[in-house]
């Protein structure tokens, strides 16, 4: 239950999973729209290098991304070892658990929805902005109250695809989890661990289902209201 955010005994796998995807979610979409407007709504020079970046985590499997945090942030990663040596920071292994899956699939995940969101943003015709700005609106107002509604239904879409590659991703939390348990791993581990426990893998796998159907379903009444 719930009881469990008031707790030191941690929540189970499903509400990790939730709380991991949904974090995951709202992030990549906010990044994504970022790098949107910074391509298409900017004198950014390097445009065409950003769209290229945006493929490598796309094309990288899926472990290379968390053993390249391990790497740099590990116990005995470089960057803990050059905070170490320079301001005396003591290494701790804060990476693995939610906050390394998190970064994991942040980095992941965010070239997909800037995939996304650039489609919708090139989508807004320009003249209704331009429109907006004759009549005295900042550059802020016009965001607000005439862009950001129109990118609303990309906005849903590009959370739903980070919710869904979030709650179905298994590399990294296989990698960075921890003492941070996911549905993913955990259907895993019920089957070939030492439980082999075939029921409780379909249990724990329908409430997956769950979790993405809920969401697919919120995003489409989003869209049709």
């Amino acid at each position: 239950g719930l009881d469990c955010l008031d707790s030191t005994v941690g929540c189970g796998a499903a509400w990790n999973s939730l709380f991991l995807a949904i974090t995951v979610g709202a992030t990549t979409t906010a990044l994504g729209l970022v790098f949107a407007l910074v391509a298409t709504r900017s004198g950014f020079r390097y445009r065409k290098v950003l769209r290229a970046l945006t493929i490598l985590p796309i094309i990288t499997p899926p472990f290379v991304i968390g053993l390249s945090i391990i790497l740099l942030f590990g116990l005995s990663g470089i960057m803990t070892q050059f905070f170490g040596d320079v301001f005396g920071i003591q290494p701790t292994r804060w990476v693995y658990g939610f906050p390394g899956i998190w970064i994991a699939q942040m980095l992941a995940y965010t070239p997909i929805a800037f995939l996304v969101m650039i489609g919708v943003v090139e989508g807004i015709s320009p003249s209704m902005e331009e429109a907006a700005q004759t009549l005295r609106a900042d550059r802020w107002k016009t965001f607000t109250t005439v862009s950001l509604p129109l990118m609303r239904p990309g906005l849903a879409n590009a959370f739903l695809i980070g919710f869904i590659e979030s709650m179905a991703d298994f590399g990294n939390p296989l990698v960075l989890g921890g003492n941070f348990d996911v549905l993913s791993t955990e259907i895993f581990f019920a089957i070939v661990g030492a439980q082999n426990d075939q029921g409780m893998a379909a249990v724990l796998a329908f409430v997956l289902l769950c979790f993405m159907l809920t969401a697919s379903l919120s995003v489409v009444t989003a869209h049709t209201t």
